[in-house]
This record gives C-alpha cells, sequence and structure tokens, in this order.
C-alpha cells in the first residue's frame, strides 16, 4: 500500500478521538452577585443570585461550591442562619437543609415556600413560610396554630426575626408586626408607621424597620422617625444586620450602623446605581458587606475590596474581541454592565444601563442609552483615549440603535429619524420616504447600503 494512503487511513482512525478529546475550559463565572452573608467561624458563607453557595475561608481563601451541579437543591433566592450549636441552615423554594459533616444532608419540606427564617433565644429555628410560621422541634418542625388566626385570608408571611435577649419572635404581615414568646405563645401586635415595609430586625430590645426611605426605632413604648427627607437619613435603606454584639448595621446605597440613637455613616459606595445588597458584621466597626458584582470587607471606614475576577454577572449577551487581545462582554440582568478582560483581570469600566452598544473597526466602543452617547477608547490627535466620555453628539429623540457604515461612519436609528455622528441633516418621512420616522434599528452592509 502506498505509505501516503496507509497515513491517510491513520489519519482518519484517529480523526474520532481527535474531535472528541476535552478540550480545556476555563470558566470565567461570577460568584460574587451576593444575596445573604454568615459569618461562620473562619467561614464566610455567600448566597448568590443564580449560582448557589460558596463556603468560603477567610484565612486561606479556599472555595466550595454548593450548587445544582454539586447536588445542591438550590442555585438562587437562598437565605442563611446560623443555629445555637454551630449548625448552618439554607432555605430556598419550599426547602430548608442543615450543613453537617461537610454537606447539606438533611431536608425539610414545607407546604409551600419559605419566605425567612429566624433563630430564637433558645437556639430552635423558627420557619415563616407564605400561610404560616412553623418552629422547629427536635427533628421535626411544629405550625404555629395561633398565627393562624390572627393573619387574613390574602396576608402572608414577610419577615421573621428573633428579638435575643427579650425570648421574643417577631412575625411581619405587611404592615403588622405579630411578637410571640418562643414557647409559641401570641403576645401583642405592632401597628408599623409604615404602609409599605420592606425589612424588620430586631436588636437590644427595640425593632428596627424600613420602607427605603424611612426607617422607624420602636422601643417597646414610642416610635423614633429618620427620614431621608428630613435628613436624619443619608441614603435609602434596603435591608438590617446585627452584629453578634447587638450593633445594627443598615445597608442600601451607603452603610450605616446606628449609634447613640443615630445613623453613623460607614460607607458610601455608589457606582452607576449599584449599591450594597447584603452586609455581615463582625463588630460596630468591621464587616464583610457585597454588593452586585463586588465583595469586600470594611474596617474602620475603609473598604479592602476583593477582585472577583470575572464578569459582573453571569447573563451575557454578547461578547467582542478587541484587536489588542482583550475581551469585551456586554451583561443583563436587571443592570445592564460591561465588562473587559485583558488576559488576567476583569474590570467593568461601564455600569450605568444602556440599550446597545457598537464596537467599531478601529476598536472604538459606543454605549448608547434612550438619550445619551458615551464612547470609549477613542482616539484623539493620534492617541487612543482608554476611558469613558461623552460622546459630544447626542441626535434628538429617543436613540433606539447605532451602526457603523465601511466608511467608518456612525448612524444612529432614533424616534426622529435616522442621523449621522455630528451630522445636521435628519433622515425621516418628511424628507426620504420612510413610512414612519420612527425608526427601531439599522444595518450596514459592505455594499455600502443601509437598511432601517
Amino acid at each position: 500500500m502506498n505509505k501516503r494512503v496507509f497515513k491517510f487511513l491513520c489519519f482518519l482512525l484517529l480523526l474520532p478521538t481527535v474531535l472528541n478529546a476535552q478540550i480545556p475550559w476555563n470558566h470565567h463565572i461570577n460568584r460574587q452577585d451576593i444575596t445573604d452573608l454568615l459569618i461562620d467561624g473562619q467561614y464566610l458563607w455567600m448566597a448568590t443570585k443564580n449560582t448557589g453557595l460558596v463556603r468560603w475561608n477567610t484565612n486561606t481563601e479556599e472555595q466550595q461550591v454548593f450548587d445544582r451541579d454539586n447536588v445542591f437543591f438550590s442555585d438562587s433566592s437562598i437565605k442563611l442562619v446560623l443555629d445555637s450549636s454551630g449548625v448552618v441552615w439554607a432555605a430556598s423554594g419550599n426547602t430548608i437543609a442543615q450543613f453537617r459533616n461537610g454537606s447539606f444532608g438533611q431536608q425539610f419540606h414545607f407546604s409551600s415556600r419559605v419566605n425567612d427564617l429566624t433563630v430564637d433565644y433558645s437556639g430552635a429555628v423558627w420557619v415563616g413560610i407564605s400561610d404560616g410560621i412553623l418552629k422547629q422541634s427536635g427533628t421535626t418542625f411544629k405550625r404555629i396554630t395561633a398565627f393562624d388566626e390572627l393573619r387574613g385570608t390574602d396576608e402572608y408571611v414577610d419577615n421573621v426575626v428573633s428579638g435575643g435577649a427579650d425570648s421574643c419572635v417577631y412575625v411581619r404581615v405587611k404592615n403588622r408586626v405579630f411578637r410571640f414568646g418562643i414557647d409559641g405563645q401570641y403576645h401583642k401586635t405592632i401597628e408599623l408607621p409604615f404602609d409599605n415595609p420592606c425589612s424588620m430586625v430586631v436588636s437590644r430590645g427595640e425593632l428596627f424597620v424600613t420602607d427605603i426611605w424611612n426607617v422607624a426605632v420602636y422601643d417597646g413604648a414610642d416610635w423614633r422617625s429618620y427620614s431621608t427627607e428630613d435628613g436624619t437619613l443619608s441614603n435609602s435603606v434596603l435591608g438590617f444586620s446585627v452584629s453578634a454584639q447587638g450593633d445594627i448595621w443598615a445597608y442600601g446605597l451607603n452603610v450605616m450602623v446606628y449609634e447613640n440613637e443615630n445613623w453613623d455613616v460607614r460607607l458610601q459606595y455608589e457606582r452607576g446605581g449599584t449599591g450594597i445588597w447584603a452586609i455581615a458584621p463582625v463588630s460596630g466597626n468591621i464587616a464583610w458587606i457585597g454588593g452586585t458584582y463586588f465583595f469586600g470587607k470594611l474596617v474602620w471606614g475603609e473598604l479592602q475590596q476583593i477582585s472577583t475576577n470575572s464578569p459582573a454577572n453571569n447573563m451575557i449577551e454578547y461578547i467582542y474581541a478587541d484587536y489588542d487581545g482583550s475581551v469585551w462582554v456586554r451583561c443583563s440582568d436587571g443592570k445592564n454592565v460591561i465588562s473587559k478582560y485583558n488576559g488576567s483581570e476583569w474590570s467593568h469600566p461601564y455600569t450605568r444601563p444602556f440599550t446597545d452598544m457598537l464596537r467599531t473597526q478601529d476598536s472604538t466602543y459606543y454605549f448608547i442609552g434612550n438619550t445619551n452617547v458615551h464612547v470609549f477608547g477613542v482616539v484623539r490627535n493620534g492617541v487612543r483615549v482608554n476611558d469613558l466620555r461623552g460622546n459630544g453628539f447626542i441626535p434628538s429623540g429617543n436613540i433606539n440603535a447605532i451602526a457603523e457604515d465601511h466608511l467608518e461612519k456612525i448612524w444612529f436609528a432614533t424616534s426622529k429619524g435616522v442621523i449621522r455622528n455630528y451630522s445636521d441633516t435628519l433622515f425621516s418621512s418628511d424628507n426620504s420616504g420612510f413610512a414612519s420616522s420612527h425608526i427601531n434599528t439599522i444595518l450596514a452592509t459592505s455594499d455600502s447600503s443601509l437598511w432601517i
């Protein structure tokens, strides 16, 4: 047989093996879109928006991931508590589970969604499901029937928190809070001063509640009020967290601590509308904090940010390859964020909402919103300017789309027609025979045509 033919036949025989060989993929996954934080000794537990749980060793920085790929029961909407025995409980959907001996083994399933859970002064876990509350009793959970007589037919549990030293548990339904003893006996009803409260917590015998723009504190007899309107709150409050010593932290766009009946700002964190979504206080001056795509430790007002080395989130819409070897990705998960990877680290240079993005032939990036245009990497006087700045030309109307033609000219499709970047001529139904001046999209082809 001819040697060339023989080699070719051997190649064909080996081809399936070559094609089926495992390709080594490097996964860039954001596990820092944090929704809850819990301190467990040297470990910090991080509940993420859609990538499960992360158990992070704060000494060695080793991570252990619990998600559906690792036989965990959920990837999202996870709530965490630590009981008096040092056992971590995780809740999601209608299920809660205990972390023992390195895994979430025993699980408990309920008739409806678990909205909240807490640990009372005796160490028992309380679970608030949509239509009731239950208390841990040995290896089972027993329903608190006294609560069923208090709530209305179409009312559901919003929050369940423990009062700590006062040996009480507080259950919120809309703008009412029902106080129970740890024996399950009903004590009293507290009417809240807000119509639409969103979060509450109890510490040192006081009840704290927020409706985002206002915070009220109840000492058992009277309410003290704080508001962004009168300046007693520096910014909105999304939720609260309590340190082991009882320090009250509030988080949102700012991080604040309650001291001497005032809210002291520990951190102002506003980046493109992104705020703090979870906090785990160590004391009155130290706390772990997490946001949409960042994670760090706040120590005496100084943020020690820890790089996530990942895109802003895992909802990737587009990937762009730059001529310098870097990669840009457009992330969309409630907010539109652009992340850039330079081969070793991720950065997030554009964090404001936008509707479309264009990478031009010379690697200039255009970002458009409804009424704004920004550019990144534009060449000025032969020098590339690698920061984000306004375009200098904003077409009239709402901007719907952007395109680059074969002559490297930029075109905008708007609610009033089509216009070229820095041009005075608007093409519309009035002068170009369009069926409508409201143009939703635009496409430039290699034959010098524009399609709308």
